[in-house]
């Protein structure tokens, strides 16, 4: 009996042949694949079919469990209260190389291209965009946490650049032009207030450093 749609999951799981294919050729049947999992699960079954926006992490679960990393971050990114979930899991995941990526510059979030004949799926995420659009949405409630900007942005630094050397560089740069407090950028002079051991008060000046300083832009 299985307890929940993960156990069937699991099941289908091991019935992948694990072992080079064209060794174990079997004309009469149809050997069940990762690919064919991951299209089985996301085209012919579908969201609707698992209830994904009604149990996100459920259906997150399942995509994840097939190995289908790319879709798992791009469904969770779709669902306002999951984006914070989707951008850890999806740095995670390329710091540890599972993601295929695709350019910065396509339009789309997620591409995928399978082939029938090869019995192949490439799933490529758009890195960039999914963490660009993250930021830019989290920037115009509350510009004060301009710091997660940078931490967020440096998962884009070994992706390359033509004209800002490599992306992180180039949303920084994109991003901290849009700021509306200039000295956030830039860095401003404040006036910092000491008591002394006879009770005067020592006014000096001390400059507050900003991100173009700080990341040396």
């Amino acid at each position: 009996m299985l307890l929940c749609l993960e156990d069937f999951v699991w099941i289908k799981l091991a019935q992948i042949q694990t072992m080079n294919e064209t060794i174990f050729h079997d004309r009469t049947t149809v050997q069940l694949t990762i690919p064919r999992l991951q299209r089985w699960i996301l085209r012919d079954l579908g969201e609707e079919y698992f209830k994904a926006y009604e149990q996100p992490f459920r259906y997150a679960r399942i995509l994840l469990l097939c190995g289908a990393f790319e879709s798992a971050c791009e469904f969770l990114f779709k669902i306002p209260i999951t984006k914070v979930h989707s951008i850890h899991l999806t740095i995670y995941f390329n710091e540890k190389y599972l993601l295929g990526l695709t350019s910065s510059n396509d339009e789309c979030m997620i591409m995928i291209a399978g082939s029938s004949q090869q019995n192949k799926t490439n799933t490529a995420l758009n890195l960039p965009k999914l963490i660009e659009s993250y930021l830019r949405e989290k920037l115009i409630y509350d510009q004060r946490y301009y710091w997660e900007l940078i931490n967020y942005a440096y998962a884009l630094i070994n992706i390359e650049h033509l004209e800002a050397e490599n992306e992180f560089r180039r949303l920084l740069i994109d991003l901290t032009t849009n700021l509306d407090d200039l000295h956030i950028v830039y860095g401003k002079w404040i006036v910092v207030t000491d008591d002394n051991d006879g009770g005067e008060q020592n006014k000096t000046i001390k400059l507050e450093r900003g991100i173009i300083f700080m990341m040396g832009l």
